[in-house]
C-alpha cells in the first residue's frame, strides 16, 4: 500500500513540476528490424535467420520505462494460434529513456533542444521449438505476436505489442 501512496505522490510531483506530462509512460513501437523474418534451411546445415530488433520511443513529456518480459504466441497463416509454441516470461531488457531538454544555459542564442527517450532490443522469436514446428509443418509462414511487459518509472505497468511474420523457406 505505502509503495502504491510513493508511486501516486511521485506522479503528482512529476506532472506538477511540468517537465514529465505523460504518466503513466506513453511507449509506442518505432520499429521492427528485420519486418518480416526469413528462416532459410539449407540441407545439413543450420537454418540461417536474424531475429529482429524492436526500437521503442517515448512520446514528449514522457516518463521512462523498462520491460523485461516477453509473452509470445504464434498464429499459423489462418490465424489459429499455435498453442505448443507459445512461451511465456522470456527475458530481455528494453529500456526507454525519459524524454529530456537540453538545460538552459546563458547564451539565449541557443535554443533548448527536446530528446525523445528511446530504447532497442532483440526479440528471441526464432528458437529450437520454432524450427522443430517448421521442419515438422512445413507451415510457409507464421507470425509471432510479442507482448513486452515492464514498469514505468513510476512503478506503473506498460506493455508494448509487436507483430512479427517469420517466413520459411528451403523446406
Amino acid at each position: 500500500m505505502l509503495k502504491r501512496i510513493g508511486a501516486v505522490a511521485l506522479v503528482m510531483g512529476l506532472a506538477g513540476c511540468g517537465w514529465y506530462t505523460n504518466v503513466p509512460a506513453q511507449i509506442s513501437v518505432q520499429s521492427v528490424e528485420p519486418g518480416t523474418v526469413g528462416v532459410v534451411f539449407n540441407g545439413n546445415s543450420p537454418p540461417a535467420f536474424t531475429n529482429p530488433t524492436v526500437t521503442a520511443t517515448g512520446e514528449h513529456g514522457s516518463i521512462g520505462a523498462t520491460y523485461t518480459q516477453a509473452q509470445l504466441t504464434y498464429f499459423d497463416g489462418a490465424g489459429k494460434a499455435i498453442t505448443e509454441l507459445d512461451a511465456k516470461g522470456v527475458y530481455l531488457n528494453l529500456r526507454v529513456a525519459p524524454a529530456s531538454l537540453t538545460p538552459y544555459t546563458s547564451d539565449t542564442s541557443k535554443d533548448r533542444t527536446f530528446t525523445q527517450g528511446t530504447g532497442k532490443a532483440m526479440l528471441p522469436i526464432v528458437n529450437q521449438k520454432v524450427l522443430e514446428y517448421a521442419t515438422s509443418n512445413k507451415p510457409g509462414t507464421i507470425t509471432a505476436q510479442v507482448v513486452l511487459v515492464g514498469l514505468d518509472d513510476a512503478q506503473f505497468g506498460s506493455t508494448l505489442r509487436v507483430n512479427v511474420p517469420i517466413v520459411f523457406s528451403g523446406l
